[in-house]
């Protein structure tokens, strides 16, 4: 059970827990208008994201209005000034957290100086957070787990998508890029050429691997590689399949070839692997 500081009943409060979840929900804004003025803000980090409408939010006293797929971060102690229109309809979604591990974490992900970030609409972002605001209405056995859980797949997508838009890549390119991975996932025994990949983008082929790089953080090469050792590893895991065969199965005809790239990426040989993990 999360031991809070204090224990009088609030949703603004601090945790001896690496990461927690104080409040979270999605709201249709439509009724009246909404918002916040608390000019010393919380005790805790408080995400918006924006699916549908406007939020207005005074920072640092400049006025922004953000959009559809925009993401608002309150720090503790930073004011927290917005307000959505009744007019307009919006839906936010909205988490308040903390946890003695919230600034690692945040500094870990590159989040830790974001304020407002125009990501664009990301479904994956709105589904989590409905799944997070059931978990803690219901507050089912182990819900604070699952809503910490929950809460870094969360930050990881925000921190993914500022990343990228840090480096240059438009939500274009990070799509196209993000379309052939789940190619190269599902084919990744006899992947595509980069030309066809490239064809696959609309992009020449200099531009498409330049891209994918910034995109994956790894050559094309390296992360069919990776895949490839990836279904290896579980191929040694949970078979009897001799090493050759596991190679060919793989993407990998030459059993050498393959085993030397198995050690350079793994750290161990393919037999010392399922050694181990069969002992």
């Amino acid at each position: 059970m999360t031991e809070y500081v204090p224990v009088d009943y609030t949703t603004e409060r601090t945790s001896k827990e690496y990461l927690s979840v104080n409040s979270c929900g999605v709201q249709l804004i439509s009724l009246c208008d909404r918002g916040s003025k608390r000019l010393n803000g919380r005790k805790d980090y408080h995400i918006l994201y924006v699916q549908r409408g406007v939020c207005h939010v005074e920072m640092e006293g400049k006025e922004h209005q953000v959009g559809e797929g925009g993401v608002i971060f309150f720090p503790p102690q930073a004011p927290q000034i917005y307000h959505y229109k009744k007019e307009d309809r919006s839906i936010s979604h909205y988490i308040h957290f903390t946890g003695v591990g919230c600034q690692e974490l945040l500094e870990q992900l590159g989040l830790h100086r974001m304020r407002i970030f125009r990501m664009g609409r990301s479904h994956s972002y709105e589904e989590i957070s409905e799944k997070m605001a059931r978990e803690y209405a219901m507050s089912n056995r182990f819900w604070e787990q699952r809503c910490a859980g929950l809460l870094q797949e969360l930050l990881s997508i925000v921190a993914r998508k500022y990343a990228l838009r840090e480096t240059g890549v438009s939500s274009s390119g990070e799509s196209r890029i993000n379309g052939v991975c789940q190619v190269l996932y599902e084919h990744s025994q006899d992947p595509p050429s980069a030309g066809d990949l490239a064809a696959l983008c609309c992009l020449s082929e200099s531009r498409f691997t330049h891209l994918f790089r910034e995109v994956t953080g790894k050559s094309l090469q390296d992360f069919i590689a990776a895949l490839r050792m990836e279904k290896a590893r579980e191929l040694l895991s949970a078979t009897d399949m001799p090493v050759r065969e596991i190679g060919e199965a793989v993407g990998y005809g030459d059993q050498n070839y393959f085993s030397r790239r198995f050690k350079s990426i793994v750290g161990c040989s393919p037999r010392e692997y399922r050694r181990r993990e069969t002992e």
